[in-house]
């Protein structure tokens, strides 16, 4: 699992992240930390990142524009599908989700980068900020990429004959596999209910727009 980290001491990260829980993952190529310096997206001989307070006071603020443009390459749509693909798929390689069931801290790091990764995704079919960088169409389309993307994954959760995971032992009643099966029915119904309705509302000016063209006679 790859995580990347926006710091201005990159260094450090990779020291803490040799250390404990996080240290083991990554001995152990279960996890792989990035770190992304606002320094390499600064203008100016010094690479300046931060500055005074507009209102005056003491302590120095970080500039928006090197984050800006540091976060701006992850907001590039491919890159954005191909980080929640590449999260969604190495969270659920069998060792890789043992190993975090058995750690929480490490559960937790996977369910931030969940969020982090869906935020990503969702940032490009909602365009909170109207950057535009998907036409309407094409966010359609998006969508439909990530449907068909996570489409193997809950096959597989579906229709293999044995557990994938260990961790799944079973539980109120229910069998091993078919705990596992109910895990890839909620995760392709959450798809649909949220993708499906992503795109009908996306779909629905063109379907105003043609129910306002009078009908040849």
């Amino acid at each position: 699992m790859r995580i990347d980290v926006v710091t201005l001491f990159p260094e450090f990260m990779a020291q803490s992240a040799a250390l404990g829980v996080v240290g083991r993952a990554a001995e152990r190529g279960l996890l792989d930390l990035h770190g992304w310096n606002p320094r390499d997206y600064a203008e100016g001989n010094y690479r300046r990142v931060d500055d005074r307070p507009f209102g005056g006071g003491p302590g120095m603020v970080m500039l928006i524009e090197p984050l800006r443009a540091c976060l701006a390459v992850l907001l590039i749509p491919l890159i954005s599908l191909g980080l929640w693909a590449l999260t969604i798929y190495a969270w659920h390689v069998p060792a890789v989700y043992d190993y975090a069931a058995a750690h929480q801290t490490v559960h937790d790091l996977e369910h931030l980068t969940f969020f982090l990764a869906g935020l990503l995704v969702w940032t490009q079919l909602v365009d909170p900020a109207r950057h535009g960088r998907l036409r309407r169409p094409q966010r359609v389309f998006f969508a439909l990429g990530m449907l068909a993307l996570s489409q193997p994954l809950v096959d597989a959760l579906l229709f293999t004959t044995g557990t994938a995971y260990s961790r799944y032992t079973g539980a109120h009643g229910i069998s091993a596999l078919t705990d596992q099966r109910l895990a890839g029915v909620v995760m392709m119904t959450e798809q649909l209910l949220t993708l499906g309705i992503c795109v009908a509302l996306l779909l629905r000016p063109y379907v105003r727009e043609r129910q306002r063209k009078p009908a040849f006679t």
